[in-house]
């Protein structure tokens, strides 16, 4: 994976971007995805490994090449290439159905057993 450096607002952020890049379909198409009610939570590295992951899978099922994409804590940008634009829609259905659950999970798991407060286990740990 190569990386640019792009303008995002006031910040300049690095983008993935394919080393093996062909623009050879006819259509680049620009999207951008936001959290619910845009809580921050992609800060956290393994859920934004999995949104990459699925981006890769859902766009090789699609025949859809991914040009570029940021990942920033409360959305992601897609820079995308179709040769059906029309499949844009299921693509996104697609990305989307299968990102959430997963991110979900991840996020129940990281609550239920990273972010508990120590000190209410402190005892246990202690004596254990």
């Amino acid at each position: 994976m190569a990386y640019v450096l792009v303008r995002h607002g006031k910040l300049l952020v690095k983008m993935a971007v394919s080393k093996k890049l062909k623009i050879s379909d006819p259509t680049l198409v620009f999207v951008t995805t936001t959290t619910e009610n845009w809580k921050p939570i992609l800060k956290e590295r393994k859920l934004a490994e999995v949104i990459a992951l699925q981006l890769n899978e859902t766009a090789e099922y699609h025949n859809v090449s991914v040009v570029g994409y940021v990942i920033v804590p409360n959305h992601v940008h897609l820079l995308l290439s179709f040769k059906n634009y029309e499949r844009l829609p299921k693509f996104i259905q697609s990305f989307k159905s299968l990102t959430s659950p997963e991110l979900e999970f991840l996020l129940k798991y990281y609550n239920n057993f990273f972010c508990l407060p120590l000190s209410k286990y402190s005892p246990y740990i202690i004596k254990n």
